[in-house]
């Protein structure tokens, strides 16, 4: 089993290759960019997809979330910027 990290937008929807049948573990900070870590077998050679919805505070959601994990939150800009993550494999 490896970590793996993705570096992630602060746009609505990202989709990540990842692994199959990885396991979301956590969402970052790291130098003012969003990472979030995800658990996979470094041997399996299919992928699947990851769609993450990054979600600013204070803002109208378009998607119905539902189907989605919320994740954690986190903030860029000394906190200035509040984004709220959810996920679906």
């Amino acid at each position: 089993m490896v970590v793996y990290k993705y570096t992630i937008q602060p746009q609505e929807v990202n989709k990540i290759e990842v692994p199959r049948y990885c396991k979301v573990l956590s969402v970052k900070e790291q130098r003012d960019e969003i990472v979030i870590y995800v658990l996979g077998d470094e041997k399996e050679r299919r992928e699947a997809m990851l769609e993450v919805l990054v979600l600013p505070t204070g803002f109208a959601i378009a998607q119905n979330l539902v189907t989605y994990t919320f994740l954690d939150t986190v903030n860029l800009k000394d906190g200035a910027l509040m984004f709220h993550i959810f996920y679906k494999l």
